[in-house]
């Protein structure tokens, strides 16, 4: 069996062969520092636009050689921070939709105790869609509606329905409050403080103000209905009120079952 020699801090397989030395593998603690782990993925796609990026490296880094060297393109508003020593996070402003960015790491970052990786590192991702509507009750151009109702806004994905507060403008005006759909995080539900207006025209406008839960703003958008004439309150839905023009979150009450 060949000898294994201790070298510092390297250990050495050293064959012994007539005439012959063969080191056979040098491995050990000046071996570059490598990248274990990113996030989001290589190649990912529908990444919130809120995720921060996060990289794992084998072992304890000089955290100023990394930070120099790091990247997000296009570039954004951000902060680094060390979950651990081997953890590199980036949290930044909310991305764009739909928008291909590339995290850059070039060669030079060191470990703990000098070593140096001298490979650039770089990946790209993909963000996700922009929130749509998905259904809306009542629907667009729908008549004789009822007086009561409430409209239920269905969308491509969770809301916040605080920020439809100052975004949603009833026409004729009247006050109105906003929740979300206790059984469905992705549905949005506003409900007038009174009956409306038997036989009249109403449009509903969303601006951009509203946002998902990413913090993904959403395109505006009208919606446009007419009512028909008063009918028995049955099941008539809204919410606790408050004080404020706007809409306001609260617990959800009926009457006349």
């Amino acid at each position: 069996m060949p000898p294994v020699v201790g070298v510092g801090r390297r250990w050495f397989g050293v064959f012994l062969l007539p005439g012959l030395l063969l080191p056979v593998l040098a491995l050990g603690c000046d071996s570059p520092p490598q990248i274990l782990e990113i996030s989001p993925s290589r190649g990912a796609r529908d990444v919130p636009t809120n995720e921060p990026i996060r990289i794992r490296f084998d072992r304890k880094l000089d955290r100023a050689s990394v930070e120099s060297r790091f990247s997000l393109h296009p570039r954004v508003d951000g902060q680094i921070s060390w979950e651990d020593p081997a953890t590199l996070v980036y949290r930044h402003t909310t991305l764009e939709t739909r928008r291909q960015y590339q995290v850059v790491l070039t060669a030079g970052y060191r470990d703990a105790v000098g070593n140096v990786n001298g490979f650039n590192h770089s990946w790209t991702f993909l963000t996700e869609s922009p929130p749509d509507l998905r259904s809306a009750a009542p629907a667009p151009g729908e008549s004789l509606v009822d007086p009561a109702t409430y409209l239920s806004l269905a969308f491509s994905r969770e809301m916040d329905a605080q920020s439809f507060r100052g975004a949603v403008a009833f026409s004729p005006s009247m006050s109105f409050a906003v929740q979300s759909d206790p059984s469905d995080s992705r549905t949005v539900l506003i409900a007038p403080r009174s009956l409306l207006a038997t036989h009249t025209a109403y449009q509903v406008a969303i601006s951009s103000e509203a946002t998902d839960a990413d913090g993904n703003h959403l395109a505006p958008l009208t919606l446009r209905f007419t009512t028909g004439p008063a009918r028995p309150l049955s099941r008539w839905i809204t919410f606790i009120a408050s004080s404020g023009s706007g809409g306001a979150c609260g617990s959800i009450w009926r009457v006349s079952e």
